[in-house]
């Protein structure tokens, strides 16, 4: 009994320590952008983001106007909801700045 536990909290404490390794970004990565992911804007889960998910998740101090223009631009087939692969493609080499820039 007592080597089923202590494997047990072995196989836990592995466990751990990988998801601990996988938060950590690998030698000669970039550091991760503090933009928030498509996983944290997309409340609910759906695998897309309303316009009220992405607004809710812009900046507090972005303007209304802008952050609809993000959304507008990210939604290339604009059925209203930003997949993720738009919002992968729309981030990609920094997409997102060139376009605000040109604004």
């Amino acid at each position: 009994m007592k080597k089923i536990i202590v494997g047990i909290m072995a196989v836990m404490a592995l466990g751990g320590f990988a998801v601990l390794a996988a938060d950590q970004p690998a030698a000669g990565d970039k550091p991760q952008h503090q933009h928030k992911t498509f996983e944290q804007l997309d409340t609910n889960a759906d695998g897309k983001l309303s316009l009220d998910e992405f607004k809710a998740g812009a900046p507090k101090d972005a303007p209304a106007e802008k952050v609809e223009a993000k959304f507008k631009a990210l939604d290339k087939n604009s059925d209203g909801a930003v997949t993720k692969e738009e919002f992968d493609a729309g981030h990609k080499g920094g997409e997102h700045h060139k376009k605000d820039a040109s604004k």
